[in-house]
């Protein structure tokens, strides 16, 4: 079983970074609950880029726009996730995402077995299967991600905390 740690209160967080940042740590990463309240909007200002995973339906789709303004003035962009294949839902959400404005990641994460496979496992799709699809679209993820911080993959590799 995997060690869980709960997330720090706003101050035991912001030490945490600041310890990160002064040993040299290039990145890392928060993942909050999907709930567009001050845990969100604090996180999103210790952050350099927010993700916004989301599924491709009416009820998901909903409640983006509150996610993104939490984001604030950091650099924000919604990722289309579990995006059925072969079926038009994924491009319909893309177009209604753009349609209102809102920052769209050009990587779409597909649903695909590998996921709960990988799950079964305790392991990552990457993991799992790594010259399958979902690996290379977490791949393709990666290096946008990478792309938009201004960091080569090269740079962060095993040093990701």
């Amino acid at each position: 079983m995997r060690p869980r740690f709960p997330l720090p209160r706003p101050r035991q967080r912001a030490l945490l970074l600041d310890n990160a940042r002064s040993q040299g740590v290039q990145l890392v990463i928060l993942d909050t609950p999907p709930t567009a309240d001050q845990t969100g909007a604090r996180a999103a200002k210790a952050s350099d880029l927010v993700l916004v995973p989301t599924r491709p339906d009416l009820i998901d789709l909903d409640a983006v726009s509150a996610s993104i303004e939490t984001a604030g003035t950091t650099p924000a962009a919604v990722v289309l996730s579990a995006v059925p294949s072969g079926h038009p839902s994924g491009d319909e959400a893309a177009a209604a995402l753009t349609g209102a404005g809102l920052p769209l990641c050009p990587v779409r994460v597909f649903r695909r077995q590998a996921w709960p496979n990988a799950f079964n496992e305790a392991k990552g799709v990457v993991e799992w299967e790594p010259r399958g699809k979902a690996a290379g679209e977490v791949v393709e993820l990666w290096e946008w991600i990478c792309g938009r911080l201004g960091m080569s993959v090269k740079q962060i590799e095993g040093e990701t905390v």
